[in-house]
C-alpha cells in the first residue's frame, strides 16, 4: 500500500466515530503546544475518502483554531472496515518505549516536564535542585596480602565502571 502526501480543506475530513483514542486535559494542552510552536509536522492520516484514521487530536486542535486547510497521508487504494480499523489502532498503539536512562541523563526533567513527561513517569517526587553538590564517600581498606588486594582492585573497577556507565561521578585516588 502507498501514501500520498495532500493538503485537504479541513470541512472534508470526518472523524472515525470508532476512535477509542482519548486525552487528557494537560495532553490536549501538550500537542496545543507542540502544533502552535512547530506547526504540523506530522500529517493527518486519512482513508480516500476523508475518514480520519490517525491524528483527530490534532483534527480537533487545528478545526477549533479556524484552520482551512491541513496536511494529510491519503492511503493510494479504498481501505476495508476492517484495514481502518487496524490502521486506526495501530496509529496509536504500536508507539514504542522510551530509553529513561537517556532521557534522566541527556535531558533536563524541566525540559521533559514541559514537553509533557510527567513526574511519576519519570519516577521523580521532585525535580532535582541541580546546584546541589555532589556528595562524596570515603572507603579505607586493609588486605592481608597482596592476592586480596588485586582482587579487591578488581572488584572495586567493576564497581566504577557500572556506576560510571550510569552517569555517576567515581573519582579514585
Amino acid at each position: 500500500m502507498n501514501w500520498n502526501y495532500v493538503k485537504r480543506k479541513i470541512d472534508e475530513l470526518r472523524p472515525q466515530q470508532k476512535n477509542p483514542r482519548k486525552i487528557s486535559k494537560a495532553q490536549k494542552e501538550q500537542i496545543t503546544s507542540s502544533l502552535s510552536k512547530f506547526g504540523v509536522c506530522q500529517p493527518i492520516v486519512i482513508a480516500k475518502d476523508g475518514t480520519i484514521l490517525g491524528g483527530h487530536q490534532r483534527y480537533y486542535i487545528l478545526r477549533s483554531k479556524g484552520q482551512k486547510q491541513v496536511d494529510c497521508m491519503e492511503a493510494s487504494e479504498e481501505l476495508t472496515q476492517g484495514q481502518i480499523d487496524e490502521l486506526t489502532i495501530r496509529l496509536n498503539k504500536n508507539s514504542g518505549s522510551f530509553d529513561f536512562d537517556l532521557l534522566a541523563n541527556g535531558y533536563a526533567p524541566e525540559d521533559l516536564i514541559n514537553w509533557g513527561f510527567d513526574m511519576e513517569e519519570l519516577h521523580l517526587e521532585a525535580i532535582p535542585d541541580q546546584s546541589e553538590a555532589p556528595k562524596l564517600c570515603q572507603l579505607t581498606a586493609k588486605f592481608e596480602n597482596e592476592d586480596d588486594l588485586r582482587q579487591a582492585e578488581l572488584q572495586i573497577a567493576a564497581i566504577i565502571d557500572l556506576y560510571a556507565s550510569a552517569s555517576y561521578k567515581v573519582k579514585v585516588k
